[in-house]
């Protein structure tokens, strides 16, 4: 378990498990400084490495990503509170043999996806894109995994991978969706075919 939240070199707790952590002692005694300090400090951690991660996901400057919030602050706010709020999480919840997403793949779905996020600097942003909005894009993937759960569970209970893609894709509500979910269980790839 404590892979999960230290880091074996440096002995610290990853940020994301120092937030968690110090988050919850702050919400109980909100007048200890240091409890405080902490939890400020890894947020501040996290804010960094989250935006480090986007430019490089995307292939864009920071200069890019401040033009954005010029250009459209509406989306740029909801774009940093969904970065910055996002939790790992099982998305086929109560199944045997959970899929999940982390942070990088929720970023790679979200960021190549969602037409509110398309960044025109960046190449790598701007694949198929949902025709839902932001909200329903995660109830969607769970309903489209669902869907296939047994076959799903099948795979992953026998340590493969299972991908539905081209010709095979997943069909719901008039549109095909490409997904690609690695052995583990972690959800690799979702997104909407082109029509």
């Amino acid at each position: 378990m404590t892979k999960y939240i230290l880091d074996s070199q440096s002995g610290d707790f990853y940020v994301d498990a120092a937030i968690t952590i110090h988050g919850h002692y702050h919400r109980r005694n909100e007048r200890d400084m240091t409890v405080r300090e902490l939890f400020l400090r890894a947020l501040k951690s996290r804010r960094k490495t989250r935006t480090d991660y986007v430019l490089k996901h995307l292939g864009i400057a920071a200069k890019h990503l401040e033009q954005f919030e010029i250009d459209v602050p509406d989306a740029y706010n909801q774009l940093l509170k969904t970065v910055m709020g996002f939790e790992p999480a099982a998305i086929g919840s109560l199944w045997k043999y959970p899929v999940y997403w982390d942070f990088e793949r929720f970023v790679h779905i979200y960021l190549r996806h969602y037409k509110e996020f398309f960044i025109k600097a960046s190449g790598k942003g701007q694949g198929t894109s949902f025709q839902y909005n932001y909200g329903d894009i995660r109830r969607i993937i769970k309903i489209v995994l669902d869907m296939h759960k047994d076959d799903i569970q099948a795979s992953l209970s026998a340590g493969k991978p299972y991908n539905k893609y081209d010709n095979q894709g997943a069909y719901y509500n008039g549109n095909y969706y490409t997904f690609r979910i690695a052995e583990d269980g972690k959800l690799m790839q979702f997104h909407p075919q082109e029509q």
